[in-house]
């Protein structure tokens, strides 16, 4: 999928002969052109067969505003590589760019995955490239309305609208049903601002109207199983996640959301055989390390924190380097919650927390924020937790209008979170529950899921374990009544009941 470096530069040398010629006419509709690029053969074209050109993206409903088949097809794929958790989609999407640097549509992909999949401040270099090329595209050559939609929609994400961007998405859908692209990313938003029921409605408003005929229809069967689980509707996540896997075995994303039903029953034992048996499916994906921390889980749930702590070191804390914040968050979990469960994992978090604090003070994502504090809280350094807290309560004084998600979500929920696991840390536990208690219920807003937020709803149990508020230990009993009655199977719940 490369282009060799002489055609490469020779490439770029007429573009910009092409784009001094282009700028010297009105802007104009674009005459549809079947030259190829001169991109390897082997693997990287047999990637690109049978995928949607210029053509097939126009016959489906879905105006694509380009010159190149390549380009086109490199959408497709890149698409997929998205859904399907393979792959290198945004480096598609860039090669995308290449072929056709006046279509939108590969920015979208790029600025999408940027924004969502890594963490940077609010002046990030690359986004604001990105966008310049995205209006350079836009400026240069006349797109349809659904392109331009969709960039507008990412331009808004771009600067941290997450709800005018998910109105716009919501809007697109309207129009655009059957795009996946366009399923995923109100999914992707509704998931970061905790949005669980609207996240579900979304698919549930567009699955009706489409069939086996739709482009990547099955994994869309696979992401309603995840909204479903998400929306504690267990049984019909079950059905639609077994539907999906009938028409893709390797659908990644159904697996996982087949995973969730379980876990979130409790079901440690059918869980570990569902990872298992289809870890050939998996264990190369991009949600490789995500699996495999709810993979630990079920031994932790299950007592057996030795083979959870393998897991860990083989399957999870291997993959920082490549996965970055992805990993970084499935490590923290699994570190705190074995800390949790009186678990000693000796230097660990040593290679966990300083990657954290590199990101301290980006607040794109309230979910990274949320994790940070748990990092923060056990670096174990006094310095860096004051520092961290003043920080970030500088940081919300200073932009005390600003009424972005990321924003009010930091000042309301995540500086709370860290308060509550630095008094934790300090033994302080009648403090932490009583700053627990108080954004718990708002804890949603964070985003994740709802398997990952449970990290914060075992911090106040533990917290109130070790208090000796003979009321909070009452509480305690009644957060665990609280779960119980959700008929969950879970060996750690019960524990947690006969420790009361």
């Amino acid at each position: 999928l490369a282009m060799p470096t002489k055609e490469r530069e020779e490439a770029e040398e007429m573009g910009g002969r092409e784009e001094e010629t282009a700028a010297k006419k009105p802007r104009r509709l674009i005459e549809h052109s079947t030259d190829v690029l001169p991109l390897h053969s082997g693997n990287g074209r047999a990637q690109l067969k049978g995928r949607r050109d210029v053509q097939g993206w126009n016959s489906c409903g879905l105006t694509l505003s380009s010159c190149s088949d390549d380009a086109a097809r490199l959408i497709d794929l890149s698409i997929e590589q998205v859904i399907g958790w393979f792959g290198d989609p945004y480096q598609t999407a860039v090669l995308s760019s290449e072929a056709d640097p006046c279509c939108v549509v590969p920015y979208c992909i790029m600025l999408w995955l940027k924004y969502l999949g890594s963490s940077a401040g609010e002046d990030d270099p690359v986004i604001i490239e990105t966008i310049g090329k995205a209006e350079k595209a836009l400026s240069e050559r006349a797109h349809s309305e659904r392109e331009i939609l969709l960039f507008t929609c990412l331009k808004e994400l771009s600067e941290g609208k997450f709800e005018e961007s998910l109105l716009l998405v919501e809007d697109y859908l309207l129009q655009y049903p059957s795009d996946a692209m366009g399923l995923k990313l109100q999914n992707d938003l509704c998931y970061f601002t905790g949005q669980n029921f609207r996240m579900r409605d979304g698919v549930a408003r567009c699955l009706p109207d489409l069939d086996d005929e739709t482009r990547f229809y099955g994994y869309m069967l696979g992401m309603y199983a995840f909204v479903l689980e998400e929306a504690f509707d267990y049984d019909k996540a079950q059905q639609y996640a077994q539907r999906a896997l009938q028409k893709n075995s390797k659908d990644v994303w159904a697996i996982h959301a087949m995973a969730h039903t379980l876990e979130m029953q409790g079901k440690a034992e059918e869980m570990i055989k569902l990872l298992e048996e289809s870890k050939e499916h998996w264990q190369d994906s991009n949600l490789r390390c995500h699996i495999s921390w709810h993979l630990a889980l079920c031994y932790v749930d299950l007592g057996q924190y030795d083979q959870a702590l393998s897991v860990y070191d083989m399957q999870i804390a291997s993959n920082i380097e490549s996965l970055g914040v992805f990993a970084l968050v499935d490590c923290s979990q699994l570190l705190q919650r074995l800390e949790f469960e009186g678990f000693q994992v000796g230097n660990r978090w040593e290679a966990v927390w300083p990657l954290w604090m590199k990101h301290a003070g980006d607040h794109r994502l309230a979910f990274n924020d949320a994790h940070i504090a748990l990092a923060v809280g056990a670096s174990g350094n006094l310095v860096i937790q004051r520092e961290t807290l003043a920080a970030w309560e500088k940081f919300c004084l200073d932009r005390k209008d600003d009424s972005r998600a990321s924003l009010v979500n930091l000042r309301n929920v995540c500086i709370p979170l860290l308060r509550a696991v630095l008094a934790y840390r300090s033994c302080r536990f009648d403090d932490c529950v009583n700053e627990l208690l108080r954004v718990r219920y708002q804890l949603y807003m964070i985003g994740g899921s709802n398997a990952q937020r449970e990290v914060f709803f075992l911090l106040l149990i533990r917290a109130g374990l070790a208090s000796k508020n003979k009321k909070f230990i009452s509480l305690v009993k009644q957060l665990v009544n609280e779960k119980m009655a959700t008929d969950t199977q879970s060996r750690m719940m019960k524990r947690l009941l006969v420790s009361v």
